[in-house]
Order: structure tokens, then sequence, then C-alpha cells
């Protein structure tokens, strides 16, 4: 027979429990390719938000990271700032000292170029 020509017979080619069986054979491998498919759908979903989860979980460590690094460095020039401007000079460092040592070393050489005119002489 060929499609389109009719059966030379009514009802059906083969029995009906066969017939059911068939059909729910058929039937319960369109349910279990149905499964699959969506068990797989599922996990791409959840494959997807957990990907999506971790990259917002790590954009938000490395912020955090980048702010504790510029407050650490802002903290530090601070520090920085008042050693500079708020801690005492050193003694040696002092306009005193200095004034002190230049006339020291005013009259020490004034007296050594003294006495080298004397011996010379």
């Amino acid at each position: 027979m060929s499609k389109g020509d009719r059966a030379p017979f009514d009802g059906l080619l083969m029995n009906r429990q066969l017939a059911d069986r068939i059909e729910a054979e058929k039937k319960t491998r369109i349910d279990k390719k149905e499964c699959e498919i969506q068990s797989k759908a599922s996990v791409a979903i959840c494959s997807s938000n957990a990907k999506q989860a971790l990259e917002i979980q790590q954009a938000r460590y490395s912020a955090l990271q980048d702010k504790h690094t510029q407050l650490l460095q802002v903290k530090q020039e601070q520090i920085d700032f008042l050693r500079k401007n708020y801690l005492p000079k050193a003694w040696y460092e002092s306009s005193a000292f200095l004034i002190s040592v230049g006339a020291l070393s005013g009259i020490a050489l004034t007296i050594g170029a003294a006495h080298i005119v004397k011996t010379v002489r």
C-alpha cells in the first residue's frame, strides 16, 4: 500500500492492546524528551544565574578592595602631612643651632687666621 490508498479492510491492523501499548510508549518517549529538555534548560538557567551572582560578587570584591586601598593611601598621606607639619624639628635643624654653629665657626676661623698671621711674622 502507498500513502493515500485505502485499506482493503475495516478496523485496526493490530489488536487494541498492542495499539494502546505503542501509543503509550510513544507518549512516554515524548514525555521523557520533554523532561530531558526541561532539565537541561533548568540546569542552564541555574548555571547562568550562578555565574551572574559570582561575577557580581567579584565586582563587589574588586570595588571594595580599590576603596580600601585608596582609603589607606589617603590616611597615609594625612599621617605624613601631620608628621611633617606638627612634629618638632630636630635639634640640629633649628635656626638657633645653625646661627650658633655659624658664629662659633666664624670666631674659630678668625682666631685661627690671627694665629697663623702671628706665627708667620
